[in-house]
């Protein structure tokens, strides 16, 4: 006969709840206090509805956190952000991660790479859709640990003489951009939230 576990329900706080239930949150990271990878467990109400823990607690072996920095994923420990002026943060591990404000959310500058049909591959630029909703190359990173990654995204480019955008001129310096194909983002939005 099966053992019935009792316990405090995480969600509503009701304590000595008989029959708990549990649900586990798992997470791709190999740790120390977990085998083979991280979770969590959240012990609830029959009736409750499980929500993921807004923080977790991981353990690492030094030596693992030292290699895992130097492949260039972070974390987001408070000790890996640096503060470059004006609210802004940089991250120590990977140097095209930044956040506004010390409790800001982290970004990623290149997690998008245009490829222009006349000018070639570029960041640190923005693209429109159909609608007119603006793409730009940095997007906000969905969660941690993270690893950088770049989307390649096609789009059409547009030479106008100046930046009123009146008139095309195959030598203008003033430069526009309409995603070409949205279907790629797809796989953009599903790495990266939108920024």
């Amino acid at each position: 006969m099966g053992t019935v576990e009792q316990g405090n329900c995480m969600v509503c706080g009701k304590k000595d709840v008989c029959p708990i239930e549990r649900t586990y949150f798992r997470y791709d990271l190999e740790c120390e206090c977990h085998s083979p990878k991280h979770f969590e467990i959240v012990w609830h109400c029959p009736t409750c509805i499980p929500q993921q823990p807004t923080e977790t607690k991981v353990v690492f072996k030094t030596s693992d956190l030292l290699r895992i920095a130097d492949n260039g994923i972070a974390i987001c420990h408070k000790t890996e952000w640096i503060d470059i002026g004006n609210g802004s943060y940089q991250n120590k591990v990977i140097g095209a991660l930044f956040k506004d404000g010390k409790d800001g959310k982290p970004y990623y500058l290149d997690a998008i790479s245009f490829n222009g049909n006349i000018g070639g591959r570029f960041t640190d630029g923005m693209a429109k859709t159909k609608s007119g909703e603006t793409i730009t190359s940095r997007q906000y990173v969905k969660t941690f640990p993270f690893r950088p990654k770049s989307f390649e995204i096609d789009v059409i480019d547009y030479r106008w003489k100046d930046k009123e955008e009146t008139q095309l001129d195959e030598n203008g310096d003033w430069w526009t951009h309409d995603i070409k194909d949205e279907t790629q983002l797809k796989e953009v939005f599903e790495y990266y939230d939108k920024k």
